[in-house]
């Protein structure tokens, strides 16, 4: 799936400067990128609207070839559960459940041909990133390399074309954030997902296919 980004601005404050000011990218599909910038640049900001979590106040999304301003919130939600995957800086897996009970939560809005065919596939993911051994185990119990591996496995659950990824290395030591980073340039090659990274190591930045600069709300490419 690939991204059109159309003179996009966005500003939380009529009084304030814009955090993204006439932004217009094109992202084609299936490659891996990186977004880097200041802290408060607003690179969060710009994921979230490209995932459809927010919306700019001017400007168009595109995603393939829907503009997400003319969706509904039923197709909207149908894009982020089958069509997007979503990895933040802490893993967000739910305490009470088992890894496998985790990983299949965006499955269960889905239907039944889906579901049956997702219990596989998380093996198999599981297997991927070598934690077929934690299938029954709670997230207390784990470290949190380990956890966030379970949240990217929960993100691919339902092969999605695009994979968004907030500071995914931001809470791991230097060791977790490697073997994370090529954890998921593995996933990527195998599955051909289109990857964002939003990331404040220039380690992980650079071993992505481009690299997007976003400072005082303009993006460069490097």
């Amino acid at each position: 799936m690939d991204i059109t980004l159309i003179n996009l601005i966005k500003q939380y404050n009529d009084t304030d400067k814009p955090v993204l000011n006439d932004i217009s990218i094109k992202i084609p599909e299936g490659g891996t990128y990186s977004i880097v910038g200041p802290s408060g640049s607003g690179k969060s900001t710009l994921l979230n609207l490209i995932g459809t979590l927010d919306f700019p106040n001017s400007g168009e999304v595109k995603l393939g070839s829907i503009v997400t301003a003319n969706a509904s919130s039923k197709e909207l939600e149908e894009i982020r559960n089958r069509k997007i995957g979503f990895v933040f800086q802490t893993h967000m897996l739910l305490p009470q459940l088992t890894v496998l009970e985790n990983i299949l939560l965006p499955v269960l809005p889905r239907g039944k041909v889906h579901q049956e065919g997702a219990l596989e596939r998380a093996k198999a993911l599981l297997n991927e990133v070598g934690l077929s051994n934690k299938i029954d185990s709670f997230p207390g119990k784990m470290s949190i390399g380990e956890c966030q591996r379970v949240a990217v496995v929960r993100s691919l659950i339902n092969e999605p074309d695009l994979l968004l990824a907030d500071e995914p290395t931001g809470s791991l030591d230097r060791e977790s954030a490697t073997k994370l980073t090529d954890l998921l340039l593995k996933l990527q090659s195998q599955y051909n997902f289109t990857l964002i990274t939003v990331t404040h190591s220039l380690e992980l930045a650079n071993q992505m296919g481009v690299t997007y600069n976003l400072v005082d709300g303009k993006i460069t490419q490097n």
